[in-house]
């Protein structure tokens, strides 16, 4: 059985109460986010809490990702199938059997269809950078006998992100 991420931090900060007390130095806190047979991992601290998805008013828009949107604890939120960002075949439209992870990042706040998750403090295996002072790093993290990539949220919600945006840009021709 999985353990939900933790709540909210009581300074009302969108980062579980907790992560930094999760882990050394060499450990991250993360949510493993079970998706069909793959495993992928996210930094703990855009996760804000979990819901049931059985509550998702349903729209349709530009974005094969965005299922919909869903109100958690007074705040909207898109719901995305991170299943597009990874290339993995997306869910049907039957998704009440699925959990959503609320997460908050720069570009607001989701909620990711899940099949499953578990927060852990895994050890971390490799840190990379392109060099570049305002590159990305590449996190790796141990999960058992493999490294799983630490999974930007952006990364995640970019398909919606991208399709909103294609989709309120001006068509060709129009304005004066």
């Amino acid at each position: 059985m999985s353990a939900p991420p933790p709540a909210a931090s009581p300074d009302g900060t969108d980062g579980p109460a907790g992560t930094e007390q999760l882990g050394g130095p060499d450990e991250l806190a993360v949510v493993l986010v079970h998706l069909g047979d793959r495993i992928v991992a996210l930094d703990a601290a855009a996760a804000v809490g979990v819901a049931r998805a059985d509550n998702v008013t349903r729209v349709r828009g530009p974005a094969a990702a965005l299922r919909g949107l869903v109100a958690v604890h007074g705040k909207v939120a898109a719901v995305v199938d991170p299943r597009v960002a990874l290339g993995l075949e997306p869910l049907d439209d039957e998704v009440v059997r699925q959990q959503l992870l609320v997460v908050a990042g720069d570009a607001g706040r989701f909620a990711l269809l899940v099949d499953d998750l578990d927060v852990a403090s895994l050890p971390v295996a490799r840190r990379a950078s392109s060099g570049a002072a305002t590159a990305t790093a590449t996190v790796v993290v141990q999960h058992g006998d493999e490294g799983l990539p630490l999974v930007e949220l952006a990364d995640l919600v970019a398909p919606v992100l991208a399709a909103t945006v294609a989709d309120r840009a001006p068509s060709p021709g129009a304005g004066s």
